[in-house]
């Protein structure tokens, strides 16, 4: 399977992995400031969930093996089997090098040029995932016996998106954010039309005040450290 086919259509593709029995969906794409970056995947197949679709048992050994070799191939993309407990998979990955054009760069990587990337004016970046606008229809084909059976599944399945830019923080949809990091847990029955973050440059006025404030709190103590021997020494002599 081409790495494309992780990202495109990017909710549509997880709804076909979570019918066939992949509960677990994680995505990351990390950028670096000289243009540069990664994209990495981890897709969990549930044997147990798989065998119920497939309507009999599976060989658990076959089947994880025959899903990992799916993303064995592609020069500069890293395929990784693992196995953990009920659940079996595989971690994919691929980056590119520093670039003034990161979105050209990405769009080579994933062979999907439907991603936004750039820096912004003001030396930031933004990105922007676009989704599309019946999400269950789509990976269905329409069919409503499959569409509610597609929702039964969704209901334990997990589907998480990240991304990491350089700057601090200046706009975003995600669900939650740490450090330059955006994070959205996607709900499949009602996803975001969009996934979007853009950040702006480190600000470095805070910077300089977290330093002085650490530097001031230095000297103070040093001050009560100073008075409290002081104030001993006196009461020794005393």
């Amino acid at each position: 399977m081409r790495m494309n086919q992780l990202v495109r259509p990017f909710v549509v593709t997880a709804v076909a992995f979570v019918l066939s029995g992949c509960l677990a969906v994680d995505y990351a794409i990390t950028v670096h400031e000289d243009g540069s970056g990664e994209v990495e995947a981890s897709l969990g197949l549930d044997i147990g969930v798989l065998g119920a679709f497939a309507g009999g048992e599976i060989d658990r050994d076959e089947a994880c093996e025959e899903f990992s070799a799916e993303f064995d191939q592609g020069a500069g993309v890293i395929a990784e089997a693992f196995d953990e407990g009920d659940i079996c998979g595989v971690r994919i990955s691929a980056g590119w090098t520093a670039s003034d054009d990161a979105e050209r760069a990405l769009a080579g990587v994933l062979d999907d040029d439907s991603i936004s990337l750039g820096r912004t004016g003001d030396g930031g970046w933004r990105m922007e995932f676009p989704f599309g606008d019946d999400v269950l229809g789509d990976a269905t084909g329409g069919d409503d016996g499959m569409e509610e059976f597609a929702r039964i599944f969704l209901s334990d399945a997990s589907f998480v998106v990240s991304v990491t830019l350089p700057g601090s923080p200046v706009d975003h949809n995600a669900d939650e954010v740490l450090g330059s990091t955006f994070t959205w847990d996607i709900d499949l029955f009602d996803p975001p039309d969009t996934l979007y973050a853009e950040t702006g440059p480190v600000d470095s006025t805070s910077a300089v005040s977290v330093v002085v404030i650490a530097v001031s709190v230095l000297a103070v103590a040093g001050l009560i450290a100073a008075f409290v021997i002081t104030s001993r020494r006196g009461r020794s002599t005393a």
